[in-house]
């Protein structure tokens, strides 16, 4: 129960963070690639839930602001958030997030105590 973990892709990346926001004491860490949600919903998270987007700088279909808004409002909200930017990456940024040599040992470092 303390080690639950999410990720998504694009409107996955989406999904995961609309069900984080909705029940903020699930997961222990989530990874959204390429997505994110309203960020008047992440500047209200109370969870303890760690978040690292991933998002290419290229993206023509979901903008990279979407996730850079996202990243700052969680971070004022006072919860663990980090933002992996690929320069050269358009919407495929789940290749380069996958390829990360701490994709998983990221995850498995935080848990809910």
């Amino acid at each position: 129960e303390d080690r639950i973990y999410g990720a998504g892709i694009s409107m996955g990346a989406m999904g995961i963070l609309d069900m984080t926001m909705r029940y903020p004491d699930l997961f222990a860490a989530v990874q959204p690639i390429c997505g994110g949600v309203n960020a008047d919903r992440t500047k209200e998270f109370t969870g303890k839930t760690a978040f690292r987007f991933f998002h290419g700088l290229m993206d023509d279909i979901v903008p990279p602001k979407f996730a850079q808004e996202n990243c700052a409002a969680l971070k004022t909200a006072g919860a663990e958030a980090v933002i992996v930017e690929y320069p050269q990456a358009n919407h495929n940024s789940w290749d380069p997030a996958f390829a990360e040599e701490d994709f998983f040992t990221w995850m498995f470092e935080h848990n809910k105590d």
